[in-house]
């Protein structure tokens, strides 16, 4: 991860600064395309949530090894994305490498499992011109299939003789 900063502007709007942050996936091995393309989005869901909005992905590029210096090939087609303003309250304050590599490979490591509560989470924040009522809808299926993923699956019987004390006590009948 690191941090580019643009200068620019024009006489009538005046100076301009824009700061990006790029980040450079590296494989331990080579992957095909779509693998890249699905771990780049992975992470952009995780920075999204850590930063407490939806963040895009502006423009990616692949670098291939060559003798000397390696060539870059962008990557077009991407997805848009309606990306929120400033974030609301993000979820780490200190956002820095450290802090992030531990979290970024444990999301990694279980997002596989999570997947459909992380898709629907993220398009629920990512779609905001949805009624109000679809996108609660769409967070409350995501609570749902988180809640199926990470649940234990045996659950315990119900105790119903302290139900069925208090039915009788109330003398509702059978």
């Amino acid at each position: 991860l690191g941090q580019h900063i643009k200068a620019g502007g024009n006489i009538i709007d005046g100076p301009t600064l824009t700061l990006a942050y790029p980040a450079d996936i590296t494989f331990p091995d080579e992957v095909d395309v779509n693998v890249a393309l699905q771990n780049m989005h992975r992470i952009r869901q995780l920075l999204s949530l850590v930063m407490g909005r939806v963040l895009p992905i502006t423009n990616a590029s692949l670098k291939l090894p060559q003798e000397g210096n390696p060539h870059e090939v962008g990557i077009h087609g991407l997805l848009t994305i309606e990306v929120s303003e400033k974030p609301a309250d993000p979820i780490l304050k200190a956002n820095t490498a450290g802090i992030l590599a531990p979290i970024l490979d444990r999301w990694l490591a279980r997002y596989d499992d999570l997947e459909d509560a992380i898709r629907l989470h993220m398009s629920g924040l990512e779609q905001r011109k949805l009624p109000t009522e679809l996108r609660f809808q769409i967070f409350v299926q995501a609570l749902e299939a988180l809640h199926r993923r990470t649940a234990a699956t045996v659950s315990a019987a119900i105790d119903s003789v302290p139900i069925l004390a208090t039915l009788r006590e109330r003398g509702i009948r059978n």
